[in-house]
């Protein structure tokens, strides 16, 4: 019989897992509408969720569903773009001696 790290394998108190651990924490969470991170889950009944688009696709063709995730990128990409540009950072390293050289 091998022994793993002293212990034995077949141990029945061994053999939980972390992925059975992990997964079960995961299904639990799913069940009540939550991810991981703490979020809500696009799954959640709640049409306010995320950017208010859920993950129900099941009845469109690809040609709308391809449609819908087009303009969800663009829309993605409008509300970006009207946000203000962050001011450039000095990092100082224009200061440091020969560093155009270097360029």
């Amino acid at each position: 019989m091998s022994k793993l790290g002293g212990k034995d394998p077949s141990d029945t108190t061994l053999n939980l897992n972390r992925r059975k651990f992990v997964g079960g924490l995961l299904g639990a969470g799913a069940a009540v509408g939550v991810t991981a991170t703490g979020k809500p889950s696009a799954a959640s009944s709640d049409p306010a969720v995320g950017l208010g688009q859920t993950a129900d696709v099941g009845t469109l063709s690809p040609e709308e569903r391809q449609s819908q995730a087009f303009q969800i990128r663009e829309n993605a990409a409008l509300f970006h773009q009207s946000k203000p540009l962050p001011a450039p950072i000095n990092n100082s390293d224009e200061s440091i001696p020969g560093y155009r050289d270097l360029l």
